[in-house]
């Protein structure tokens, strides 16, 4: 659900574990460093660093008096983390007495003690891990190690409690209040998966979960009550917690405290209509299952250093400025000589890169090559160097794009000791194929890269060759297009669709994917396939946000503009789903009674969920409309009302619900109506619909028919019904003519088409300009005619259609709706075959 976040989470507390760990290696180090030099300042013999005469001399203790110089400096943050308690806690009591001295107090043994208390630290904690200000938490990793090896204690005496006792399962409760688009965006992942990126204090009792969440209490506008029911396996290994009650100040509250970055699985959202509240059922992921997703993503990353592989995480994720501030961070933890300074410049270089912001990225790519050359790890090296080309590239600079490419090349082949096949002459040949200009050698060249990409896993421990590999077939897509083979370029760009959709946990994979749904979707413009390209525009909107949007169609402002309203739409659809949801609640708890106000909002929920595709929760909706029609309702004639609404909005959405229900509305209406009632022929043409679906024409025919004998009895009526009678009519008259065509009926077709024309020109005056329908009729008159070998007709009646159509606005390109380019097209050909056959060649 938040993809990459629970093993961003799982990697925080590895990286402050890891650095706890160094620390106090270095502390040890230093104590023993400090022993040493006294022995040997005592000793009239020559201290050992200045002997030149054995094995051990300065070359090998220069690293680990190294190590100790860069790392004195963080000594001192155990004490600093204490400061920053003390001055925190002084701050929210409001206090100018002297706190509590938690440097002087807190041990190991007391971590969980300092949680529980109601003011003080797991608030300062709490917002850094929910932050992610990696500043704060690597001053504060002392405390945050200390009460995660506490819970780590704590869990294992629970796990032993629930054997002893022959339990397998603890529930705990949360009780809390959120907005109607949180609970909703939970509703709608259910069995996914969902990190929390704290350390959550929950209750075993439902009554204090409850009443925290004020249960049954006033509710702020756009709150919503939730209470979150979290199941816990205790025979398998998950994310620790422990029962604190004994800890806190207040223990009834029952408190069981979970570890962060626990990892929960939404089992199920349901509504309580008794007290307005939603219950979310959750269980814990369990660490197996968590730390193979670590694995599996920890493969996709260069860095093995822990603390750079927390920068490389966030950077996939894409949080550039956060990125960036983190990494600046371990400047000071490593020190200006360290060997991996050269790494961080080389990421921070990336953020800048991913941000498309090349000046910044180019001036620490240079920092990085200058430190890997000095120390000369070529391979690293000429990686920058490759990366420096292709921001040069993109900064449209295609000489000095060559001069670093050459110069990698040059690396590569003469210094690096490489093989030929190695993933980084791979890059090498990439570059040269997206600066040649001939499409042909360019393609040459992205094939020898694939050759080399795909065999390069036996050479290089490179792990980004799915997204090099669609990268250079989508290069290859580019090159066809140029050349206006759209159907090989299409291939090209789905063999990137194929690779580029196994990944897309990160942002930046994310971005790629969508980026390349785009192009199909393009090059299925170009083929005039609507509704592939409608099924990639969909697909592709699914996986971006608005930043994405302005970033994708950036080069296009006016699809730009277009995809961010269709994105508005549907941001319009959640809000609105939200607020009908959340005035549902409020009639269910409020108005009971009211049965046909919560009628309409289940029918309007329904829509919007059929609308967003989602027909699970919007049956759930339809079927509570048809419970309360059938229990709730007495009049049979509002029942049959609802039940044909209903149908009738499913018509197009979920034609098996709409059938189910348009029949049954039918059915109370020819009991309960007048046999020529106006309120029976609407749900007669509905049958048609949907009869005409299944292909079963003749039944189909025959509802079409009785539709149109009762709404002919209406035409002259003033009253206004649910529907226009005679527009209804007229498009059923067409039907009608429709489905005499494909009988080949041609002469009975042209009669109901000249009723239609007659009823629109007679009663429609003022049409307006965008009116498809009459010019519609005339082009099906003139085909009618024209099978007909009525050649005279024909031509008059196209005629009339085309000067019709002069008057109508020109196609959306962002809709096919008002597009009647190929209908004209057409029409221009059959006016020049009937022409032809009467020999009139002028």
């Amino acid at each position: 659900m938040y993809s990459g976040r629970d093993i961003l989470l799982r990697l925080e507390g590895l990286f402050l574990k890891y650095v706890q760990q160094r620390d106090d290696v270095f502390q040890s180090l230093k104590e023993l460093h400090r022993d040493d030099n006294k022995s040997l300042l005592s000793d009239t013999r020559t201290p050992f660093w200045h002997r030149r005469d054995e094995e051990n001399d300065i070359h090998e203790h220069e690293p680990l008096l190294r190590a100790i110089q860069e790392n004195i400096r963080y000594f001192m943050k155990k004490s600093q983390a204490a400061s920053l308690f003390n001055q925190y806690e002084r701050s929210i009591r409001g206090l100018t007495s002297e706190p509590y001295r938690f440097d002087v107090l807190h041990t190991f043994n007391n971590a969980i003690q300092w949680h529980t208390r109601p003011t003080f630290v797991f608030r300062l904690i709490n917002k850094a891990l929910r932050t992610e200000d990696y500043e704060a938490l690597l001053t504060l990793r002392f405390y945050i190690i200390d009460l995660c090896n506490a819970l780590r204690l704590k869990y294992d005496e629970l796990k032993q409690d629930q054997q002893r006792q022959d339990l397998s399962t603890i529930v705990a409760y949360y009780g809390v209040k959120w907005t109607a688009p949180d609970v909703y965006n939970l509703k709608h992942n259910v069995g996914k998966t969902v990190p929390i990126n704290d350390f959550l204090s929950t209750s075993q009792s439902t009554d204090i979960a409850k009443s925290f969440a004020r249960v049954g209490g006033p509710i702020e506008p756009g709150d919503e009550t939730v209470m979150l029911e979290i199941h816990i396996d205790t025979t398998t290994l998950s994310t620790p917690l422990a029962d604190v009650a004994e800890y806190s100040d207040i223990r009834d509250e029952e408190e069981l405290l979970f570890e962060f970055g626990a990892s929960f699985v939404i089992d199920s959202v349901n509504y309580d209509t008794s007290d307005g509240t939603w219950w979310i059922k959750l269980s814990v992921v369990s660490e197996d299952v968590l730390m193979d997703n670590v694995q599996t993503l920890l493969k996709k990353c260069r860095e093995t250093e822990m603390s750079l592989l927390l920068g490389e995480l966030l950077l996939k994720m894409g949080l550039h400025s956060g990125c960036r501030k983190y990494l600046e961070t371990l400047f000071d933890l490593y020190g200006n000589e360290h060997e991996n300074v050269a790494n961080i410049e080389e990421l921070i270089a990336e953020t800048y890169e991913q941000e498309e912001k090349y000046d910044q990225a180019i001036l620490y790519q240079m920092k990085a090559f200058d430190l890997y050359a000095s120390s000369h790890r070529w391979q690293d090296a000429a990686r920058v160097l490759i990366r420096t080309a292709s921001c040069y590239y993109d900064k449209k600079n295609k000489v000095i794009t060559r001069q670093y490419t050459e110069k990698a090349h040059e690396i590569l082949k003469n210094i690096s000791g490489l093989p030929d096949n190695h993933c980084q002459f791979g890059d090498i040949m990439h570059l040269y194929g997206i600066l040649e200009d001939n499409n042909q050698t360019a393609r040459t060249h992205f094939l020898t890269v694939l050759d080399i990409y795909q065999t390069a896993s036996t050479v290089c421990k490179c792990n980004d060759y799915d997204h090099k590999i669609a990268q250079v077939y989508e290069n290859i897509g580019v090159r066809y297009k140029d050349e206006e083979n759209y159907t090989q370029a299409r291939i090209s760009f789905q063999e990137s669709e194929n690779i580029r959709k196994k990944n897309i946990t990160f942002w930046k994979e994310r971005k790629a994917y969508a980026t390349c749904l785009n192009a199909i979707a393009g090059l299925y413009h170009i083929e005039q396939d609507r509704i592939m390209v409608a099924m990639y525009v969909e697909r592709a909107f699914e996986l971006i946000d608005t930043d994405f949007i302005e970033s994708v169609y950036r080069d296009n402002l006016s699809v730009q503009e277009a995809a961010l309203k269709i994105k508005v739409f549907k941001n319009i659809c959640e809000n609105t789903l939200a607020y009908e949801l959340k005035l549902l609640n409020s009639l269910n708890k409020t108005q009971p009674s009211t049965y046909e106000k919560i009628i309409e909002r289940h029918l309007n929920i329904g829509e919007i969920y059929s609308k967003k595709s989602d027909q699970k929760w919007a049956r759930q909706h339809y079927d509570k409309v048809y419970e309360l029609c059938e229990t709730k309702i007495s009049s049979k004639k509002q029942q049959a009302q609802c039940l044909f609404d209903m149908g009738h909005r499913l018509l197009l959405a979920d034609t098996e619900y709409a059938f189910q229900y348009v029949s049954k509305a039918l059915e109370i209406r020819l009991l309960v109506l007048e046999s020529d009632d106006v309120n029976i022929g609407f749900p007669h043409y509905d049958m048609y619909i949907l009869y005409e679906y299944k292909e079963t024409f003749d039944i189909a025919m025959e509802h079409l028919q009785k539709a149109i004998g009762i709404l002919e009895k209406h035409l002259n009526d003033e009253k206004n019904y649910q529907f226009n009678v005679k527009e209804q009519l007229v498009i059923c008259y067409q039907n009608s003519a429709s489905m005499y065509n494909k009988r080949q009926e041609f002469r009975k077709a042209i009669e109901y088409l000249i009723t239609a024309v007659s009823i629109i020109e007679c009663f429609f005056s003022d049409l307006p300009d965008n009116y498809c329908i009459l010019p519609k009729c005339y082009r099906m008159i003139a085909g009618n005619y024209f099978q007909l070998s009525d050649y005279d007709a024909s031509i008059k009646f196209f005629k009339k259609y085309l000067e019709t159509m002069e008057k109508h606005p020109e196609a959306d390109s962002q809709s096919s709706l008002h597009d009647h380019a190929s209908e004209i097209s057409d029409t221009f050909k059959l006016l020049s075959c009937m022409h032809r056959r009467k020999m009139d060649y002028d």
